[in-house]
């Protein structure tokens, strides 16, 4: 089993320096605990990144990916692998960015990509400019999944439990990707986002 939690942080968009090792996530607690967990290590992207344990851990750690939904992110490896996402007590318009992932792989026309530099700190304290990518959205494009709630439910890609108050969501992201990939070819997205 390899588990694998987000510690996101955009800083490198703002042209501010990333450390691997000291910059925290801007996604929770979790992720920041687990970055002080010695069986973590920490996936080289600057934006997104994941504190990665278990059995493809190395695999995880070694890739090189400049844009973050590219076919050797992290993101193609958890649809590849047919993983698994738990997402606990948030909706998905706060927590399921998988869904960029699926509309890079169809090169979606409200997206584009845009590249990013900053000077980045590896794990051995060597600091260098460096560049990444992010498929960004469009002037006047919102974000907007709240669909995808309900049909992940219907059409049974996310399952939905309780533990006391806090919701726990489990979602096939290989069925996710199926659904995902269906509403842009055949409803234009308009499950994905909107215009303002």
């Amino acid at each position: 089993m390899t588990l694998a939690i987000q510690t996101f942080n955009w800083d490198f968009c703002k042209s501010l320096p990333y450390d691997i090792l000291h910059s925290k996530s801007q996604t929770g607690a979790l992720g920041n605990i687990a970055l002080k967990r010695s069986e973590f290590k920490r996936t080289k992207h600057p934006i997104y990144s994941f504190a990665v344990a278990g059995k493809f851990q190395d695999e995880l750690i070694a890739l090189e990916n400049k844009g973050a939904f590219d076919s050797n992110s992290l993101f193609d490896f958890m649809y590849k692998k047919n993983a698994k996402m738990i997402i606990i007590d948030l909706p998905l318009q706060d927590s399921f960015t998988f869904v960029h992932y699926v509309e890079q792989c169809f090169n979606v026309d409200y997206r584009h990509n845009k590249s990013f530099k900053s000077y980045y700190t590896d794990e051995q304290g060597n600091k260098n400019l460096k560049t990444y990518d992010m498929f960004v959205r469009n002037d006047g494009v919102l974000t907007d999944i709240n669909a995808l709630e309900s049909i992940f439910l219907e059409t049974q890609v996310m399952g939905l439990d309780f533990f006391d108050d806090i919701r726990i969501k489990k979602i096939d992201l290989k069925k996710a990707f199926e659904i995902i990939a269906k509403d842009i070819k055949e409803n234009k997205g308009r499950n994905l986002y909107r215009k303002l």
